[in-house]
């Protein structure tokens, strides 16, 4: 990563600063002490998850590259697990692409180019296990094909002609995934993302959750829209989780307590007040551009840079999680094509935090001990 931005933006290297890891912490594979010529493994993470811990997460997406051996995304795991590690987090999430051929198929694509098979999602997860992190898998529907008949159709508003048959599809493809997640102790496996049109399709869900109860044993989640949050997931057995993009009416000048109190008045509408012991924020995200704050889920590179936005938004979000006691947090996301240590900020992609002074505001996060008070 390019660690003169952060140091230009305040971030010392000294013991202090919990960003001197990304700096320190050997690469995989890196020689053992010196005299010796026995490889060390990677880094691992500092404060391993237990229950009761929360899950203090980097949300990974991968698109696959057909073109890739399963060496290179081996290689390509441990570059973006090492950075994760360094940032201080205990737990990742991987966000891997699945394809519908169009927004009123019946059926999800099994074959599609971008869609990595169930062998190399189990490469990812070893390295991220060889880490010490906690897993969540997370098939996320692209949304590529969807748009061909409507422009503004996205995951949320698919409308397969035949439900019954789609959650069938839905189920076996979903199947093979568990089995893997099972195989590698993967702590969450989510059957659904931002999935709006649906959530009322309990017998759907309830189909979906059986087909992979049946091979794996952890949790089964779903990960709401910011604005479908709920007390419960679409079926009973599944646990709710949000993609986390309340939109504020706050100026860029706001300051991290105004974003602290409109994060809480978007928790108590949808949640009630006080402790919400059982929430995980799945994504935490925003464009480092003025005006993100109304928008924040918008990838748009609208508006003029500004790093402190994006800074402001996760210092924000940090302070909620711990106030309000939730299960946890990803910021969204590192790409796993990504190399974090020559990433550079970009006006094209705002959304990007690798190389951003936010990286620091994750950093001091996650330096936090992950224990709960009893």
């Amino acid at each position: 990563m390019a660690l003169a931005v952060l140091l230009a933006a305040g971030c010392s290297s000294g013991d202090g600063d919990p960003l001197a890891r990304l700096s320190s912490a050997p690469p995989a594979g890196a020689s053992g002490a010196p005299g010796t010529s026995a490889p060390a493994g990677p880094a691992k993470v500092r404060q391993p998850w237990q229950p009761g811990m929360r899950q203090y997460g980097i949300a990974v997406y991968w698109e696959n590259n057909r073109d890739d051996t399963d060496q290179i995304v081996r290689a390509k795991a441990q570059k973006v697990l090492d950075h994760v590690v360094a940032l201080g987090a205990n737990s990742v999430s991987i966000s891997f692409s699945f394809v519908m051929d169009s927004a009123y198929a019946s059926t999800v694509r099994t074959d599609h180019p971008i869609t990595p098979p169930p062998a190399r999602l189990e490469i990812v997860l070893d390295e991220a296990n060889r880490r010490g992190l906690r897993t969540t898998v997370r098939p996320m529907l692209n949304e590529r094909n969807l748009t061909r008949d409507d422009p503004d159709m996205w995951r949320g508003s698919i409308r397969p002609r035949n439900r019954t048959t789609w959650f069938a599809s839905y189920r076996d493809f979903l199947v093979e995934y568990a089995k893997v997640a099972e195989a590698t102790g993967v702590a969450t496996f989510v059957v659904g993302t931002e999935l709006n049109s649906l959530e009322n399709s309990t017998t759907g869900w309830r189909t979906v959750a059986t087909g992979v109860r049946a091979v794996y044993q952890g949790e089964i989640g779903y990960s709401a829209n910011h604005d479908r949050l709920r007390k419960t997931g679409p079926a009973p057995g599944i646990t709710l989780s949000v993609d986390a993009y309340p939109s504020l009416t706050v100026g860029d000048g706001a300051s991290v307590s105004r974003l602290v109190a409109g994060w809480n008045e978007w928790l108590d509408d949808n949640r009630g007040e006080g402790r919400i012991p059982d929430l995980v924020l799945a994504e935490v995200a925003i464009g480092a551009r003025s005006g993100a704050y109304r928008e924040p889920w918008s990838p748009h590179p609208k508006g003029s840079i500004k790093p402190e936005i994006q800074q402001r938004w996760f210092d924000a979000a940090c302070r909620v999680m711990r106030e309000r006691d939730l299960a946890g947090i990803y910021f969204w996301m590192i790409n796993l094509d990504a190399d974090p240590k020559t990433a550079k900020p970009s006006r094209t992609s705002p959304m990007d935090f690798l190389g951003r002074p936010s990286e620091r505001t994750i950093a001091r996060c996650f330096a936090e001990d992950a224990r709960r008070a009893d």
